[in-house]
């Protein structure tokens, strides 16, 4: 009696070692905590399917036990967990006296009924006569195994009969032995003379035909390789057998459920699987922390894939840090780096008329994933430039110059989001200052400040003896570093913050200038940025 499926466990397995939760369990004595410790009903109903040539795992009866027969079994009826995955392989769990029945008949493909349930005496086991099939011994001669139910201290236990011997020592003596098969000590096959003072039940098949039942096929196949066989998915997990990550969240189906049934250390840990309560288990839920699916998904939190949340410090741990797929008050902090890319961007154009000037100046943030959305750190790329030509007609000479600059920093991001979708971006940039320079006519140089918008603070980088229009400038178009909108979900699936502003310098004789801000940033697993 053991777990013989590589069907999962949700119910006390650990994660690893011999008697996990999703491997079959050696062929020993189970001790008093695994999960084979009270399958020794369901251990002789599969010899019985095997007596007659048929492939009957214990799994698979304890599922149609627990699950599949659904109401028509006590257990069933006791355990109240219909159309869930867990408790359905009876991990720890006996089967109920009136359950067994029903599972003979459902074995032998028969009517409910057709099997008899006995109290078990010396005097009903001397009972052959053929032509009626009421007694264990009619069953046996006819090659018909019967499971033999004994109350052993305080606990009772399953074997096997398949054969007897009837002793009678005169002149009034009869000993009855039994020849049992004990699933309790794999390979116990023995002669047990039967006792007339403990307290024994018989279960014997339906009177006609032979074992019909073979598990399904789904118990031996895995066909997208996410370790997870076809019946689990189909019939325990609703997750696609043909899709090794059915939410697409970037952490495969079986990985998914090893964040609520264990601790880091393999140590089984059950925690809510619905965590948000948006009635979808992790496993089929691509943001299991938040019921909105605020667009940071489960991969993008756990870096590694692994379906446990690793933290500095543990085994494996290789810098990239994670955040709990279990609660959401941390996500945006730390995300994995396939899982946000974007930029914001500012651009200008001024023109001055008289004398001839022009201009073109950018700025952008570029945003990396692998970096946190965090005020505290200047983690993204901050780049600038600037390229403009100027012609001025004098009195007794043209002048021609041509401005160029550039510059790398760092920046600043930070990204909140409500339960409306509505979001709202902060960034700043490091340093706020830079410079370019203007070559004219004569190759004279000058060098010039330059004064950065996208900035927390603009005011910061500007010094006192800057020219009256940089104070005027800022005072006017204000401070340009915070941007809002709400989350758009494009056509496949993928989630964008995205928007455009523009905006007109102030006025002066014959000068006009225009700049335009816009922004995208994309959370969304295996979205690449060109």
């Amino acid at each position: 009696q053991r777990k013989d499926t590589q069907l999962v466990c949700l119910d006390g397995c650990n994660m690893n070692g011999d008697e996990a939760w999703d491997v079959f369990h050696p062929a020993a004595t189970p001790s008093s905590d695994t999960h084979g410790v009270k399958y020794c009903t369901r251990a002789c109903l599969a010899m019985i399917a095997q007596h007659a040539g048929r492939t009957l795992t214990q799994d698979y009866i304890s599922y149609h036990l627990f699950e599949g027969a659904g109401r028509a079994t006590s257990c069933g009826r006791e355990s109240g967990h219909l159309d869930d995955p867990f408790r359905d392989l009876g991990h720890n769990k006996g089967t109920e006296w009136e359950d067994v029945p029903v599972l003979m008949a459902w074995i032998y493909n028969q009517p409910a009924g057709s099997s008899e349930q006995i109290t078990l005496t010396i005097e009903n086991f001397d009972d052959e006569d053929p032509a009626d099939m009421d007694s264990p011994r009619d069953f046996i001669a006819g090659g018909s195994p019967v499971i033999w139910h004994q109350r052993i201290d305080s606990y009772w236990h399953s074997t096997l009969m398949d054969g007897y011997a009837y002793l009678h020592s005169p002149p009034d003596t009869d000993f009855i032995y039994i020849h049992e098969l004990d699933p309790w000590i794999p390979g116990q096959i023995e002669w047990t003379m039967m006792p007339d003072d403990t307290r024994m039940y018989a279960d014997m098949p339906p009177p006609t035909g032979a074992p019909m039942r073979n598990d399904p096929d789904g118990i031996l196949l895995d066909d997208d390789a996410d370790g997870l066989l076809n019946f689990d998915e189909t019939e325990r997990f609703n997750t696609d057998p043909h899709n090794d990550d059915t939410d697409g969240d970037g952490v495969n189906d079986l990985e998914d459920m090893l964040g609520y049934l264990f601790n880091r250390d393999g140590s089984y840990h059950l925690r809510n699987r619905d965590i948000d309560g948006d009635g979808q288990p992790k496993e089929l839920d691509p943001d299991n922390d938040s019921a909105r699916d605020n667009t940071m998904n489960d991969g993008c939190e756990d870096a590694d894939h692994d379906g446990l949340l690793t933290e500095a410090g543990d085994e494996g741990f290789t810098g990239q840090e994670e955040t709990d797929c279990f609660d959401a008050s941390d996500d945006f902090t730390v995300a994995n780096i396939e899982c946000y890319r974007g930029s914001i961007r500012i651009s200008g154009f001024g023109i001055h008329v008289a004398p001839l000037s022009m201009g073109i100046l950018w700025e952008e943030i570029r945003i990396f994933g692998g970096v946190p959305f965090d005020s505290e750190a200047f983690a993204h790329a901050h780049r600038w430039g600037l390229s403009g030509h100027a012609v001025v007609d004098t009195d007794w000479m043209i002048i021609e110059g041509d401005s160029i600059g550039g510059g790398t920093g760092d920046a600043q991001v930070v990204i909140e989001i409500d339960e409306d979708d509505n979001y709202t971006i902060t960034c700043d940039v490091q340093p706020s200052q830079g410079s370019w320079t203007s070559t004219i006519t004569g190759g004279i140089v000058h060098t010039y400040p330059i004064y950065f918008g996208l900035s927390a603070d603009p005011y910061a980088g500007v010094p006192a003896d800057a020219p009256p229009v940089v104070w005027q400038m800022i005072d006017d178009w204000g401070v340009i570093s915070t941007f809002e909108g709400t989350v758009e979900t494009t056509e496949d699936g993928g989630r964008v913050m995205r928007g455009s502003e523009t905006f007109s310098a102030p006025g002066a004789p014959g000068f006009s200038a225009s700049a335009t801000l816009t922004w995208e940033i994309w959370i969304d697993r295996g979205w690449t940025m060109e």
